[in-house]
């Protein structure tokens, strides 16, 4: 009976998507690190994971060449004394993989190359998705089946603020992701696969007119000059805390979002960009910035970044009768009524991106401008803000559609009776 052979692997990111590759292995007829063979070239790739190739069968190992290389050793001493009928049921048995192993392993690569809220995001879910496991009693990443996927994503829901099935769905696909390396695939279509459960694609809230006058009516000078500016601007939240005076461009009357490694900021997407703002707000924008002390053009008074945009917002809906009163917020003591503090869930610093993006697109600016000044890499992304008019203006919209109507009509009705005198 021939032996079966066993192969050092490394599971990697290609131009082609993720594929295995077979181990270079150097003079020293020892693995290099990092580097595998694809399309008969070697390449370097510090992402995936190494694995065994067993007779045809895939045994992941981990992120460590020495490790793949000494496991190889064991298995393949296996496969020769199984070969040869030797007794090997007193033999070690390699220990199994827990969840927490797993997941250890698996955010010591996914921390390489992500921004650091990305990755705090997926430490957090799958934190979350080892404590469901626990209370479902399971410790061995072997032991997981689809139905601790799907009642990881119940929980998601179940202790979500909004009871958002999106969150719920995000935070699944990241579980995924984890369970993927592991080469365990319980979503996707099939009958032992698991479907996650669609999500309505909710409209995009927006500030209306008479909201934003009362809003910045609240504010004063720089307060005011903020949130304009993120209304006006489109910025994202950090966008405008880290915009530095040398973004400014007097002359041409935009603004610039760059990468500010010294505050550790990278853009969203990136790639930077400059958005065209109206000159008047440029001109009070000149102003603050000559005040303003350090580089920043809207710093605490230490000249630091302001961290508490977001408060200040609430605050200000708050002081000028925006709450909505039926938001309840968990406190250290007692649960809050935004009716008299300042928690309303329906005032916050991306509404005035989304307002920006619906106010541009509903006044004639083409998408693919509107897309730049927004920054979104797909052009779906800002499809999201092509929205109906709502409110106020559909109703003028409704009135002027229908009297146009009923005008036509009149004229139809009496022309008859015009032909028969």
């Amino acid at each position: 009976m021939p032996h079966r052979k066993v192969s050092i692997w490394k599971y990697v990111k290609t131009a082609n998507g993720w594929r295995y590759c077979r181990a270079v292995v150097g003079s020293n007829r020892k693995i290099r690190p990092n580097c595998v063979l694809y399309k008969s070239l070697v390449e370097e790739h510090t992402e995936g994971y190494y694995c065994l190739n067993i007779g045809g069968k895939w045994v992941p190992v981990g992120p460590s060449a020495a490790e793949a290389s000494d496991r190889q050793r064991g298995e393949a001493a296996r496969v020769v004394a199984e070969a040869h009928g030797w007794d090997i049921s007193n033999a070690p048995a390699e220990p199994a993989e827990t969840i927490a192993d797993a997941i250890a392993d698996f955010m010591d690569e996914y921390r390489i190359g992500n921004k650091k809220n990305t990755t705090e995001q997926m430490r957090q879910t799958l934190e979350e998705f080892k404590q469901v496991c626990k209370e479902r009693q399971k410790r061995l990443i072997s032991d997981l089946t689809r139905k601790d996927v799907m009642a990881y994503w119940q929980w998601a829901l179940d202790h979500s603020l909004t009871k958002s099935r999106r969150t719920a769905s995000n935070k699944t696909y990241r579980v995924h992701s984890l369970l993927k390396m592991r080469h365990l695939i319980f979503i996707g279509k099939g009958t032992d696969k698991w479907q996650v459960p669609e999500f309505v694609e909710e409209l995009p809230e927006i500030y209306s007119d008479w909201q934003l006058q009362k809003f910045l009516a609240a504010c004063d000078f720089t307060q005011n000059l903020i949130f304009e500016t993120m209304l006006k601007a489109g910025l994202r939240e950090k966008e405008l805390v880290f915009l530095e005076k040398s973004d400014l461009d007097f002359t041409r009357s935009t603004l610039k979002v760059s990468v500010k490694p010294h505050y550790d900021f990278d853009t969203k997407t990136y790639h930077e960009r400059e958005i065209a703002i109206p000159e008047e707000l440029m001109q009070r924008l000149r102003k603050c910035a000559a005040s303003a002390p350090g580089k920043l053009v809207f710093p605490t008074q230490g000249g630091k970044p302001n961290y508490k945009l977001l408060r200040t917002c609430k605050r200000i809906a708050h002081r000028a009768g925006l709450n909505c009163g039926h938001c309840d917020h968990k406190g250290k003591r007692r649960q809050l009524n935004c009716q008299d503090r300042n928690v309303c869930e329906t005032w916050f610093l991306h509404k005035f991106r989304a307002t920006f993006a619906t106010i541009n697109l509903q006044r004639g600016m083409d998408i693919k401008t509107v897309q730049y000044q927004l920054g979104h890499q797909d052009i779906q992304s800002t499809m999201r803000y092509v929205t109906p008019l709502r409110n106020e203006q559909l109703r003028e919209k409704v009135n002027e559609v229908w009297a146009k109507a009923d005008e036509a009509r009149a004229v139809v009705e009496t022309a008859p009776s015009a032909l028969v005198q």
